[in-house]
């Protein structure tokens, strides 16, 4: 056999071997594992659903677990955090998640690379009221600052100072609803339950402005 031949059968074989292994590799595993919403500001009794992306095994926890929070669950992709704190002036919270990722820590992933662990974390912010019912930004102000309404009635609120866009929800749904849920001014709709609702308005820049609502 020339070398000519040699040459050209070794370097068809080179290239037969180089494009199976490259058929083997899978995307880079260049993105960790994250948390939705990545942070929240929750009043009391509230809860919030959080949800782990990109891994697998995952498993949860509260950083502190001082009591004054709980998960419904420690295991699966969602969980549902409840705000037990008695004041919402409570220390800032975070919902930690561990899971396992296909591939290596430097990014090199393969089918045949073992798993490795990371973690990600949201954030559960309370806020401080000070002084009509405002927290944050003493600037950003909700008209009325409380209400009291009759069952299936319904309540005009609106948003001044602070730093827009303004985000509005509320403590208990099954006593009432805004809409819309974002922008300068909403409506609140109580339903026929009677009782006492909070309306949270939230700035851009994290500060918050809490509605007492009674309905009877």
């Amino acid at each position: 056999m020339s070398a000519k031949r040699y040459l050209f059968g070794a370097s068809v074989c080179l290239a037969a071997v180089m494009a199976f292994l490259a058929g083997c590799e899978t995307d880079s595993a260049d993105s960790e594992i994250y948390v939705t919403p990545e942070s929240v500001v929750m009043v009391p009794g509230q809860t919030q659903e959080f949800v782990a992306h990109d891994g697998y095994d995952y498993r949860w926890s509260l950083n502190p677990d001082d009591g004054s929070g709980r998960l419904n669950t420690t295991v699966g992709d969602r969980v549902i955090y409840t705000c037990l704190a008695t004041n919402v002036g409570a220390s800032p919270k975070r919902v930690v998640v561990s899971a396992f990722i296909k591939g290596t820590a430097s990014g090199a992933s393969t089918n045949n690379a073992a798993p490795y662990s990371a973690s990600a974390e949201a954030h559960v912010y309370y806020p401080t009221p000070t002084g009509g019912g405002s927290t944050g930004t003493a600037s950003l102000k909700v008209t009325p600052s409380a209400a009291a309404i009759g069952t299936g009635g319904t309540q005009a609120l609106s948003a001044s100072g602070g730093t827009p866009p303004y985000t509005w929800s509320v403590k208990t749904a099954s006593l009432g609803s805004v809409f819309p849920t974002s922008g300068q001014s909403v409506v609140y709709s109580a339903t026929a339950t009677p009782g006492t609702n909070t309306v949270s308005c939230l700035d851009a820049a994290g500060a918050n402005v809490l509605v007492t609502i009674t309905q009877n």
